[in-house]
C-alpha cells in the first residue's frame, strides 16, 4: 500500500511539472530552449524513478522469496522450525504460554499405503484443520515430516488437555482415508529465561513419553524427565562412536530340543559397553534406535558379527547351529532389505540354513503384507523365519493362518509359576502350532517342573536360563565343543 502510494504522488509532481512548464512557455516566460531542457531533464527524472521503483520491487520480491525459503514450508505454507523458535522468543515474554509437540504417530503407515503425493495432500489437511484452531497471538508450525509444534495460550492443564482432546477429534474425524492417531507433549512455560529450542526440546521429551502408547492422547514435561533425557542424550550421542569402536557385543543364548536335551540352535543378543554407563541391557537403547533409526545399522553389524563366527567355527572345526538374528520394523521398512542381508551373508559364504531371522510379533500389525513378502523371499533363499514374542499382541489367533512362519517363540509370560490359564494357552498353541506345521519354542524356561511340563506337552525347543543364560563367545564356544 505505501508503495504504490508514493508512485502516485510521483506521477502526480511531474503531472503538475508539465503543466506548469507548458503554462510558462505559453506565456513565454520561459524560451523554447529552457523548455525543451527542462522537459528532458523531467523525463530523465521519471525515468531514473521509474528504474529505481522496478529495482526496488524486484529486491522486494527476492527477499520475499529468500525469507519464504527460510521460514516456511513449501508443503504446508506453515512456518518451519526456524520461525518458530523466533516468534516464541517473542511471544514467550507476552504472556502465559505453553510449548506443543505434536507427532502424527502413524505417518509412516500412511507415507507405505498412500505414496507421496496423498501423503502431501494429508500434511495440507492436517496445516489447514490446526489453523482453524489457533488465534492470532499464537502460534503454528510445521517442525518435519511427521512433526506439528504450537505455542497455545495457558489456563491450566485441564483446559488445555480439553482444548488439544477437541482439536484431535475434529482431525481424526475430518480424516476418512485413515485413522489418524496424534500424541502431544506439552512444555507451560515457567521459566522465561529458557531459549526457544530448549522449550521445544522439552516438549519433545514430554511427547516421546507416550509415543508407544496409543491410549495415552497427552503428556505433560516435568523434572523426572530431564534425567529420563539425560540418559536419551548419552544414548544417542555414543551410539555412532560405539559402533564404530565394536563397543556393541553380541551375546548367545543356547535353545534347547525339550525331549533331548541338546542345544539345535543359539539366538545372538545385543550388549552395550557404554563408555559412561557401563553394560547396558537392550531394554535401556533398543527402543531409542527403532525411533531414530539407528536400529538398522545396529541390526546389520549383529548379522555381519554372527558371519562372522560362523565363518571362524567352520575354520576352527568347532560344531555350527544355526544362528538366530532379530530384525526390527524398521528392517521390514527398507526397500533393500534382502540385497542388505545378501551382501553380508555372501562376503562371509554362510549357508542359509545356519541363518534365522527373527521377528517380533507387533511388526506383523504395522503392514501385513510386506511382512509376508519378506518371509516369502527368505523362504526362497533358504533362510528360516521364526515370530518371537508370541501371545504378547491382541489378536494372535487370527493371523496364525496366514503366517508361513517356521517357529513360534511363545512369550515367557505364559510360562509363570503360578499361571495355571498361561500352561493352558502354552497347552493349545503347541497342538495348534503342530497342526500348522509350526515348530514352537518357549522362551524364560527357569526351571525343571517347567521343562517337565514341556516335555509332557510335546514342546519341541525351549530357552531361558534353566539351560543357560546368554553366553560370550568364549563361553559360548566351550559350551558347543563338549
Amino acid at each position: 500500500m505505501k508503495k504504490n502510494t508514493k508512485e502516485l504522488e510521483l506521477a502526480i509532481l511531474i503531472i503538475i511539472l508539465v503543466i506548469l512548464l507548458d503554462t510558462l512557455y505559453l506565456l513565454k516566460v520561459i524560451n523554447i530552449v529552457y523548455f525543451a531542457y527542462f522537459m528532458a531533464s523531467l523525463m530523465i527524472v521519471s525515468l531514473l524513478g521509474t528504474i529505481f521503483t522496478y529495482i526496488d520491487e524486484r529486491k522486494r520480491k527476492e527477499k520475499k522469496q529468500i525469507e519464504d525459503l527460510m521460514y516456511y514450508d513449501k508443503v504446508t505454507n506453515l512456518p518451519n522450525k526456524t520461525k518458530f523458535l523466533e516468534d516464541l522468543n517473542f511471544i514467550k515474554n507476552q504472556g502465559k504460554y505453553c510449548v506443543v509437540s505434536l507427532e502424527v504417530k502413524n505417518f509412516k503407515q500412511f507415507l507405505d499405503v498412500f505414496g507421496i503425493t496423498e501423503t502431501n495432500k494429508f500434511l495440507k489437511f492436517m496445516a489447514n484443520s490446526l489453523k482453524l484452531n489457533v488465534e492470532n497471538d499464537e502460534l503454528i508450525a510445521y517442525i518435519n515430516e511427521d512433526e506439528f509444534a504450537l505455542a497455545l495460550k495457558y489456563d491450566s492443564n485441564d483446559v488445555l488437555e480439553k482444548r488439544l482432546t477437541k482439536i484431535n477429534n475434529k482431525i481424526v474425524e475430518s480424516s476418512k482415508s485413515i485413522k489418524v492417531v496424534l500424541s502431544f507433549g506439552i512444555y507451560v512455560i515457567t521459566d522465561r529465561r529458557f531459549s526457544s529450542s530448549i522449550m521445544l526440546n522439552k516438549a519433545n521429551v514430554a511427547r516421546k513419553k507416550i509415543s508407544d502408547n496409543y491410549n495415552v492422547l497427552c503428556s505433560f514435561y516435568d523434572d523426572n524427565m530431564k534425567s529420563e533425557n539425560i540418559e536419551l542424550s548419552d544414548i544417542e550421542n555414543y551410539m555412532e562412536e560405539s559402533l564404530k569402536h565394536k563397543d556393541f557385543i553380541v551375546y548367545y543364548q543356547p535353545k534347547y530340543n525339550v525331549s533331548k536335551n541338546k542345544i539345535i540352535g543359539l539366538e545372538a543378543l545385543i550388549r552395550w559397553i557404554h563408555p559412561k554407563r557401563g553394560i547396558l541391557s537392550p531394554d535401556s537403547f533398543i527402543g531409542v534406535f527403532e525411533k531414530n533409526n539407528f536400529i538398522l545399522k545396529l541390526d546389520m553389524y549383529v548379522l555381519e558379527e554372527v558371519c562372522k563366527t560362523i565363518s571362524k567355527w567352520k575354520k576352527n572345526g568347532i560344531k555350527i547351529v544355526p544362528i538366530s538374528v532379530n530384525l526390527s520394523r524398521c528392517d521390514l521398512e527398507k526397500n533393500n532389505l534382502i540385497s542388505d542381508i545378501q551382501k553380508i551373508v555372501k562376503k562371509y559364504s554362510i549357508e542359509p540354513k545356519y541363518i534365522e531371522f527373527e521377528f517380533t510379533e507387533s511388526i506383523i500389525y504395522d503392514n501385513m503384507n510386506k511382512f509376508l513378502n519378506v518371509i516369502n523371499v527368505l523362504h526362497q533363499i533358504g533362510y528360516v523365519v521364526s515370530i518371537d514374542d508370541f501371545g504378547a499382541g491382541h489378536s494372535s489367533l487370527n493371523i496364525l493362518k496366514n503366517l508361513p512362519v517356521d517357529t513360534l517363540k511363545i512369550d515367557k509370560e505364559f510360562l509363570s509359576e503360578d499361571s495355571s490359564k498361561g500352561k493352558i494357552i502354552i497347552a493349545n498353541t503347541i497342538t495348534l502350532a503342530k497342526d500348522l506345521n509350526m515348530k514352537v519354542l518357549v522362551e524364560g524356561v527357569e526351571s525343571k517342573k517347567q521343562v517337565s511340563f514341556l516335555k509332557k506337552m510335546n514342546c519341541d525347543y525351549a530357552q531361558g536360563y534353566y539351560y543357560n543364560k546368554p553366553l560370550s563367545i568364549k563361553e559360548i564356544e566351550n559350551v558347543l565343543k563338549k
